[in-house]
């Protein structure tokens, strides 16, 4: 099958000739004049330097580029391609280039001439023939060709030579060209393409009318015709198909005159003389293989033989492996076979193929792997190769290839071992089944394909594949020139000559890329998308010169500043639509891939989407700023009003505290004076005296501390001593009292509130001890406790129900409101614990922050 491109771009349906020149431009030229050149994917009227290419309303017979200038030839003359168009260099009649020992030459109808500098120097004159040759010419060394009617279906191909003499040969077609490829002349005839080798002309192109033949990288040929455009031949398109056949074929076995393929449903034989049609040779069942012997007989083996396998030896015998622990050697007659030794193999098993074969031994591939037996006393058997399941092998001179099921093809040498391996070498699978040899060849059948290992001077060169059929293939094997391959869909056939090389990928071109109404150009794989735009538009699509085959793609576009990864988008447009884009950048890659190949990487793009201003680094640095002030300012003034509204809350507790401490002073006078009052009832002057006395001191130490609010500890226990020294004295010494500092803390030093403790006191004194009569006792003790000063109040005094709400005094009432407005004042934290029994005594616990 072959594909027709540019019928409509090119410069005429009727192109004679294409011509590559050295900057990669490719030149097809036609019968009319009309000249294009094809870069780039598409063909131009202009060339790369922009030389404009106007017919020449003539028949174009040649191009050649010759000291960086092309030259163009038609009917009258030679042409230089210039910036102004073409240029008329020398008139000639019919002239055409020919290259020799890097000179340029020119031959025409009669002569050839040499072209240096601007100058023609004549050569050589060429003799006349009884009709003119045509324009075309092909040349080789010394010698060109060309050709000239007889009739107008019998050409004569005429061969020139230097030294002036020729010779012509008569063919029954007509000639439109002829050509020079890999040293041997091509023929573009109304019948098709025919190759002379030596004084033979055979047909190899079965395109009418073709004119003109190039090779590119990947072996394909394109083709010029007249009146059908331009075709192209994959090296796909040049396999022949043999035979079809509905189920198949299993298995192709090849001698050197006859083709046997076993079908599909081994049930069926077939054989095939020379490239006859195929004949029906047997038909049976679970037909397993088959081999031709030296007087031309076939042996057959089925699972049903024991898996018998036929092999020539010399002297005319054959071997038979039977069963699993048996050989046996025939001898072969003219019409029959016989037994000639029968040899015992313990721990035999069964035989699938066999390798080396002589009068003393056998090498074979079990299911364990390849061993040699003796078939001469002594019957011993040893181990060739079990490092992994072989499939097949062979030897080339003294090196063993073995074939594996999933390690590759191993290379085993006296030296070292050699691996050939889908990820080291490219072989298409490491699961192989046969191994062929031919010449510089290894032909490989593996899983995925059929493979091709070059030998460079004996050492593993190039893998290359057969291009994929769409179609399993089941076997391979060598017959005369050709490759058969034995497929579900019938018999092809390929020459062994053949050059496969890898198909070129397919070529990923991004066509468009539009962005808010506009062309987008891409600059080394960066795309910018405006401010406010926020999206775009890309069309891209794959060019391959591959069978043509359905094409999906994937794609994902990650932020790069994003850390979580972002899966692929599957799809089988060739349309991509960004939208809604916020501005940042991002990498879009893009990879597509066919169902016979991995994913493949076409684009990947940079994308940077442009922020609007008021998404700009610098508008956000400002706003940050303008909002930084306007919280600093705002926080200025509420910390104002704050500090404000907490200024007149202390001076509103400040006051609050001062009140409640006039408060505490008409309560303790009025205490005192009560008991004044009861000595002078009692007429006890002395007593009185020494009250008043103790009294003005304690109203003088009080008065000294009335504007404090924190007072020293020792000047509060002062005052405790004074007060407990008048209540002593008041009750007659009905109680003791202690007050005690615990070691270590310096009274001194603690800052304490101000007659906190005077009125548990003063309770413990009133309503604990002045009911005992003697003995009482009361104790006030000064400690640290948990990094704070705790003040104890004892007394053993008659105690009380803590339920009883009446045994709360004014002044507990003053004192509790005071501890209130000193934590809020100075905001630490005052405790108070009261426990007390009836007939035991009252325990009062204070406990303040240790204050310095």
């Amino acid at each position: 099958m072959s594909t027709t491109i540019y019928p409509k771009r090119a410069p005429d349906s009727d192109i004679l000739k294409f011509y590559q020149d050295s900057k990669g431009q490719l030149w097809c030229y036609t019968v009319n004049g009309k000249l294009g050149v094809i870069y780039a994917g598409q063909v131009h009227h202009q060339t790369m330097q922009g030389y404009p290419l106007k017919s020449l309303n003539s028949q174009i017979y040649d191009i050649i580029e010759y000291d960086n200038k092309i030259f163009v030839c038609i009917l009258s003359g030679m042409y230089q391609v210039t910036a102004n168009g073409f240029r008329e260099i020398h008139s000639f009649q019919r002239p055409h280039f020919m290259k020799f020992n890097d000179q340029l030459l020119i031959i025409t109808i009669d002569s050839v001439f040499r072209y240096d500098r601007g100058q023609f120097n004549l050569v050589t004159e060429t003799p006349h023939t009884d009709r003119d040759p045509k324009s075309h010419i092909a040349t080789i060394d010394s010698s060109w060709y060309s050709y000239t009617p007889n009739t107008f279906k019998e050409y004569t191909l005429l061969e020139y030579n230097l030294d002036g003499s020729y010779q012509q040969k008569a063919l029954p077609f007509q000639i439109y060209n002829v050509k020079i490829l890999d040293n041997t002349l091509y023929m573009f005839t109304s019948e098709g393409v025919y190759q002379k080798s030596g004084q033979h002309v055979n047909k190899v192109l079965d395109i009418p009318i073709a004119t003109n033949l190039l090779m590119d990288k990947s072996q394909n040929q394109w083709i010029t015709t007249y009146g059908n455009g331009v075709k192209r031949l994959t090296p796909i398109n040049r396999m022949v198909k043999m035979h079809d056949h509905p189920s198949g074929f299993e298995r192709v076995i090849c001698s050197d005159q006859n083709v046997y393929v076993i079908g599909k449903t081994r049930d069926t034989v077939w054989r095939m003389k020379g490239y006859e049609d195929l004949e029906v040779l047997h038909t049976g069942s679970r037909i397993r293989d088959l081999e031709e012997l030296p007087n031309g007989q076939v042996t057959i083996s089925s699972e049903y033989t024991n898996n018998k396998i036929f092999l020539d030896l010399p002297n005319d015998s054959i071997l038979v492996a039977n069963g699993r622990h048996m050989v046996e050697l025939y001898e072969i007659h003219e019409d029959s076979i016989s037994v000639n030794q029968r040899v015992d193999l313990p721990n035999f098993n069964l035989i699938k193929y066999t390798i080396k074969l002589d009068q003393e031994s056998l090498e074979f591939i079990n299911r364990r792997g390849i061993y040699r037996c003796n078939i001469r006393p002594p019957f011993t058997t040893t181990v060739v190769f079990d490092i992994v399941v072989p499939t097949h092998a062979f030897y080339n001179q003294e090196d063993l290839w073995v074939a594996t099921n999933g390690a590759g093809i191993w290379v085993l040498s006296e030296s070292d071992t050699t691996r050939i391996t889908r990820e080291e070498n490219g072989l298409s699978s490491n699961y192989a089944s046969k191994i062929l040899k031919n010449e510089n060849k290894v032909w490989a059948l593996t899983a995925s394909s059929v493979d091709i290992i070059q030998l460079v001077d004996g050492r593993i060169g190039d893998v290359n594949r057969v291009p994929e059929m769409n179609v399993k293939v089941n076997d391979i094997a060598l017959f005369k020139d050709q490759v058969v391959m034995a497929t579900d869909d019938g018999l092809y056939s390929f020459r062994q000559q053949e050059m496969f090389v890898e198909q070129s990928l397919p070529k990923f071109v991004i066509e468009s890329c539009i962005s808010g109404n506009e062309d987008t150009p891409l600059k080394d794989s960066l795309l910018v998308v405006n401010s406010g735009v926020k999206g775009f538009d890309l069309t891209y699509s794959t060019l391959s010169l591959a069978s043509p085959l359905p094409i999906s793609y994937r794609y994902r576009m990650v932020s790069l500043e994003a850390e979580d990864p972002v899966g692929w988008v599957y799809t089988n447009e060739n349309q991509l639509i960004m939208s809604n884009l916020k501005a940042a950048s991002y990498q879009l890659e893009i990879q597509y891939r066919h169902q016979n190949m991995p994913w493949t990487t076409g684009a990947s793009i940079q994308v940077e989407v442009l922020p609007v201003w008021w998404e700009t680094l610098w508008f956000r640095v400002l706003l940050i700023l303008i909002a930084s002030g306007v919280i600093t300012l705002v926080s200025f003034g509420v910390l104002n009003f704050l500090r404000a509204r907490k200024r007149q809350r202390s001076e509103k507790l400040f006051a609050e505290l001062r009140s409640r401490k006039a408060q505490l002073k008409p309560h303790f006078v009025f205490n005192a004076l009560n008991s004044i009052r009861n000595f002078m009832l009692i007429n006890d002057v002395q007593k009185s005296d020494s009250y008043l006395t103790a009294y003005s001191r304690l109203m003088r130490k009080v008065l000294d501390l009335s504007d404090q609010l924190l007072i020293r500890l020792s000047d509060e226990l002062d005052l405790v001593r004074l007060y407990l020294s008048l209540e002593q004295l008041r009750l007659g010494h009905s109680f003791d009292y202690l007050v005690q500092v615990a070691d270590g803390l310096d009274a001194s030093q603690l800052k304490f509130p101000a007659m906190i403790t005077q009125p548990f006191i003063e309770n413990a004194v009133w309503h604990g001890l002045r009911e005992v009569e003697t003995g009482g006792e009361l104790l006030v003790r000064v400690e640290e406790i948990n990094s704070q000063i705790g003040i104890t109040i004892k007394d053993n005094g008659v105690g009380f129900d803590l339920s009883d709400q009446k045994t709360n005094s004014y002044g507990m009432l003053i004192i509790n409101d005071k501890i209130r407005l000193m934590k809020e004042t100075y905001e630490f934290d005052i405790q108070l614990s009261v426990q007390s029994r009836l007939g035991e005594g009252t325990e009062v616990l204070i406990t303040i922050p240790k204050l310095m």
